[in-house]
């Protein structure tokens, strides 16, 4: 693990166009991203253990993690969660360690192309490219697994 500043995180945001000042971050991630999946009935080592399948698929070697930009872990009698570079053979180990599900935790690779959010709900996200986030989804079988457009439109059909 290779933690980094919370003002370098927030300026790596900031330069991908990303504003870490909104509550619950991963909202905004439907206006930057081609495509996003929740996924959920699906424990958080399940979880786990199939993201870290998936990147050793695609010989991803390192992400970048870390906690909702705004969460003030001290406010809310939490212990600190790292803003950390972690190398995928250590992520599993890390996660389980790391990630509070009092708030949202994000896994995502350096250029920020894509995001796994573990959400507070103990669901999660993938949010990236068409593609990619496709071939994530293939490494969740035996989760619920609905696209945002389904998503939106069932909150739609709700009023």
């Amino acid at each position: 693990m290779n933690e980094i500043a919370k003002e370098n995180l927030i300026r790596l945001l900031k330069t991908k166009g990303f504003d870490p000042k909104a509550s619950w971050f991963y909202i905004t991630f439907k206006n930057k991203f081609e495509k996003e999946y929740n996924i959920y009935k699906m424990s958080l080592e399940e979880a786990y253990k199939n993201l870290v399948d998936f990147l050793r698929d695609k010989k991803i070697d390192e992400v970048l993690f870390f906690p909702e930009p705004e969460f003030d872990a001290k406010k809310y009698f939490q212990a600190e969660m790292p803003n950390a570079f972690v190398k995928v053979e250590e992520l599993e180990k890390f996660l389980k360690k790391h990630v509070n599900t009092f708030t949202n935790c994000h896994v995502a690779d350096k250029e920020l192309k894509w995001i796994f959010t573990i959400t507070h709900h103990e669901d999660f996200f993938i949010s990236g490219t068409n593609k990619f986030a496709a071939e994530f989804i293939k490494f969740f079988k035996g989760a619920t697994i609905e696209s945002r457009e389904e998503i939106d439109a069932k909150w739609k059909n709700k009023d």
